[in-house]
């Protein structure tokens, strides 16, 4: 598994921490992802793990409340522990299968706002799309940070 610490000398001061849980949805030999039109950014399914809830848990309702997906993880095959000026977030990344796609999703205000669309890529595709950054810094580190993943999927998609 994938292990990655990205840490600055800028946050070294005690800052919030989060766990998070995302999901890598494979269909075939494309994989699931988010595209926000209001910023041309590229986001996994995924957020916070909530009290009582396990990594798992997280993963599969963060894909149903996210990208209207219902899913099995697989396996885990990331975490990057990412310290950002004001929060350290501990993301973990799982593969997922694909169980069915339903038109029910619970996207909060603020996913609502991004404009979300669902898309499905291949590796080259996803590629493609993280290496292309946005001018908005919050989404730019988002999908420098998850473009270091996306080379996990090698082994998963047929």
């Amino acid at each position: 598994m994938l292990e990655i610490r990205v840490n600055s000398s800028a946050f070294n001061q005690e800052v919030r921490k989060k766990i998070a849980s995302r999901a890598l949805i494979l269909k075939g030999n494309e994989v699931a992802i988010l595209y926000s039109k209001k910023y041309n950014a590229y986001i996994t399914p995924g957020g916070g793990v909530e009290e009582n809830e396990t990594l798992e848990q997280a993963c599969i309702r963060e894909a149903k409340e996210e990208a209207g997906l219902i899913v099995k993880p697989i396996e885990q095959i990331a975490v990057l522990d990412c310290n950002y000026p004001k929060i350290r977030i501990i993301h973990n990344y799982f593969v997922c299968e694909l169980i069915k796609e339903v038109d029910d999703t619970n996207r909060t205000d603020h996913e609502i706002d991004q404009d979300l669309e669902l898309r499905w890529l291949s590796l080259e595709g996803l590629k493609q799309a993280y290496a292309t950054h946005t001018e908005n810094y919050k989404y730019d580190t988002w999908m420098q940070r998850e473009f270091i993943v996306i080379p996990e999927l090698r082994k998963y998609l047929k």
